[in-house]
């Protein structure tokens, strides 16, 4: 997660065990309102066409 005060963005990985090749990546922008975090905008990644959220070169 980066935050920066009200604002935020999440990745998160779901990995397949035993299927590596079936997981998923998604990106979360959320904004705090009234105390409480809200999503914004949600995108869901098939693994196969998120290379870039490996962190490998």
């Amino acid at each position: 997660m980066t935050q920066a005060g009200e604002v935020a963005s999440v990745l998160l990985g779901f990995d397949n065990t035993e299927n590596l090749a079936d997981s998923w990546v998604d990106v979360l922008a959320l904004l705090k309102l009234d105390g409480r975090w809200q999503i914004t905008h949600k995108s869901a990644v098939h693994s196969t066409r998120a290379a870039w959220a490996r962190g490998e070169s």
